[in-house]
Order: C-alpha cells, then sequence, then structure tokens
C-alpha cells in the first residue's frame, strides 16, 4: 500500500491543503500547535473512521464551517475520502460522516480498513498504565483494519450494547418486557462470541511474536475475558435490569500485561515496570501490529509517528529507525536531531 497524496478542506486548522508523500519517510517539520498531529489524525479517520484524539468529533471541522473533508490517493488511481457535517440526532448535536471510497459512497464497516496504519504516539503509555478502554481501543484499532468481519461485528456488537442498555431501563422502569431482551441477547451473543475468538488469535500471535524478539524483559500478554454466552446473561439477569446496563461481553474485556522479574516471578508491567521497560514493551507492541495487518491483508500499513522520538532514549530511537526502513512512514517532530542519515537515506522534510 502507497499513500501518495492528503488532500484537506476545512480540518481542523487546515482550510484547504495538500500534502505529497514519499514511498520512503516523509517529516513533518515544526513547533508545537502548528497542525501537525492534525494530519496524522486525518490519516487514522480514514483508517478506522475515528480520531485517536479525546476530543469531540464536531472539532475535527473547522471552526465556523459546517463541512470538513479528508481524502487519500492511494496507489492504482484509488482513494477514500471522509466528509463531516454538523447535525442533529434527538435535538443532539453530532457530526454525521460520509464514507466514500474511489468517490462511491460506502458504508462504514466496507469503509474501515481501505487504507491500513500504525499509529505510534506519546500517549501510547496509556496501553500499559491506563484504563481498560485504552486495552480494547487497541485490539479494535487493529483487528477492524486487517479483518472484515471483526469489523462488521464489532459495528453489530456495539449497536446491540446500545440497543440493550436502553431495553433494560426500560423493563427496569416497567416499561418494557423481559421478553424483548430475547432478540437483543440473541446477536449479542452471536457477535460477541467471534470478537473474542479473534481477539484471542491475536493475543495468541502477539505472545508468540514479542517472544521471539528476546527483549531484556519478557512481558506477558494475558486476555481478561469478560466471557459472553447465554448462560451468562442468565446468570447476570436480574443484576442488569437493576442498574439497567450490560455487565459481561467483550465491552468489558482487558488484557493484563505483566512481566518476570529475574526470580521469575511474575509481576504487573503498569505497577511494577520502569518506564524504559514500558515504553520498549509499547514498541514491540507497534511491531507486532505492523507484522499482524500485512500477513493478514498482504499489505503493509503506513507508519505514523507522532512526535515520539523526544520520548525515547538513542537506542529505542534506532530501534524505530530500523523498522522506518521497511514501511512507508510519516514522521512529526520538532526537530532531527534523532535522524541518523547512516540507517535513513531516503527522506523529505515538509515544514510547517
Amino acid at each position: 500500500m502507497f499513500l501518495q497524496k492528503l488532500s484537506l478542506q476545512d480540518f481542523r486548522s487546515y482550510q484547504s491543503q495538500d500534502f505529497t508523500f514519499r514511498k520512503s519517510l516523509t517529516i513533518f517539520l515544526g513547533p508545537n500547535a502548528v497542525g501537525k498531529t492534525n494530519i496524522l489524525e486525518s490519516l487514522v479517520l480514514l483508517s478506522v473512521a475515528k480520531s485517536f484524539r479525546l476530543k469531540k468529533d464536531e472539532e475535527m471541522i473547522a471552526w465556523g464551517k459546517e463541512l470538513g473533508r479528508a481524502k487519500a490517493f492511494l496507489e492504482n488511481e484509488e482513494s477514500v475520502e471522509i466528509i463531516l457535517t454538523h447535525g442533529q440526532v434527538q435535538g443532539k448535536k453530532v457530526v454525521k460522516k460520509k464514507f466514500l471510497v474511489n468517490g462511491v459512497a460506502k458504508r462504514k464497516q466496507d469503509f474501515v480498513g481501505q487504507l491500513k496504519t500504525v499509529l505510534f504516539e506519546p500517549q501510547d503509555l496509556l496501553l500499559i498504565v491506563g484504563n481498560p478502554s485504552k486495552r480494547r481501543d487497541y485490539l479494535d484499532f487493529v483487528l477492524a483494519q486487517s479483518d472484515w468481519q471483526y469489523n462488521r461485528c464489532l459495528l453489530v456488537y456495539k449497536k446491540g450494547l446500545r440497543q440493550r442498555n436502553k431495553l433494560l431501563d426500560l423493563i427496569r422502569d416497567k416499561k418494557a418486557q423481559e421478553t424483548q431482551l430475547e432478540f437483543w441477547n440473541r446477536t449479542f451473543v452471536k457477535n460477541g462470541e467471534i470478537l473474542q475468538a479473534k481477539r484471542q488469535e491475536f493475543l495468541e500471535f502477539l505472545n508468540h511474536f514479542v517472544g521471539q524478539k528476546k527483549l531484556p524483559i519478557s512481558p506477558i500478554f494475558v486476555y481478561d475475558k469478560s466471557l459472553i454466552s447465554s448462560q451468562r446473561l442468565e446468570q447476570y439477569h436480574l443484576a442488569e435490569i437493576a442498574l439497567g446496563n450490560t455487565l459481561v461481553g467483550p465491552h468489558r474485556d482487558d488484557i493484563f500485561i505483566n512481566f518476570k522479574n529475574e526470580n521469575g516471578e511474575t509481576l504487573s508491567l503498569a505497577d511494577f515496570g520502569s518506564r524504559g521497560q514500558q515504553r520498549l514493551v509499547i514498541l514491540a507492541m507497534k511491531m507486532a501490529e505492523l507484522d499482524f495487518i500485512f500477513q493478514k491483508t498482504s499489505q503493509k500499513p503506513v507508519l505514523l509517528l507522532d512526535d515520539i522520538f523526544s520520548e525515547l532514549d538513542p537506542e529505542h530511537q534506532r530501534d524505530v529507525l530500523q523498522i522506518v526502513n521497511n514501511y512507508q512512514t510519516i514522521i512529526t517532530a520538532t526537530e532531527i536531531a534523532f535522524l541518523d542519515q547512516k540507517l535513513i537515506k531516503d527522506f523529505e522534510i515538509i515544514n510547517l
């Protein structure tokens, strides 16, 4: 996969801007707050149909504008595009997204993964020390791009979860019958089981991949699965009605990330690992992402590095640059002291 050009229109700080990319390395260089991360955000949006930032979707549309647009031009005259518009649903302000592939409108499930990306950013430390939702997002980011069935089941599951929770609320308030849960339970279990099977497969791959790297520490990824089944839903039936919330299923999964110390004891990386050890494991996870997507799709994802080199020591900087040689890469940075031109020879710097 080769990303040739990105066009932005009224997307965050960009009124109308085109960027072209090398097949090797493109570096966006500039001080903070000039819009470097906005470029990577648009590419992730075009990849998985959501931003990686913890901001509201409406902030992606430039201030005072009704419409924002991001379009990526790929090899073989292919393109992917998202059009963002302001709208309202049940009186609430929302951002509506229109998805296009080669100029043709597509459903979200047919859009995600057309452009494949792997993002490495300073906030990735939250994969280790953050709450479980960060680790679930990591699983979804990898698997939605590389497995069409996973992406479809994820969308159906999330819709079913919202509907099921609304129904539980109504049942609690005596405004609906418990028998109405039967339909949602069937689709909920069916799609949830598929999601968990594919998450299990990826975590087995991750453990095998990282185990082969012979890292200074030996991370162990343990799937803390919130098992979903008809029996489990029956077990939690009364509690779910009382709370108006679904208590089991993939939306409550987590990953325990552990390591063994010199005494062979298994410890939590979040609680007992050093910051350097944590960053090393995150780097290994990103390498696994790249390899997994390529193995599953026969397409190399575009590697996006958002100002990460200031967070890494020189040894880990070299490790990342070795990876860069094998993938089309886009880097944002405030300076280029990290750039070892003995390792990287073909690159372009775009000053912002």
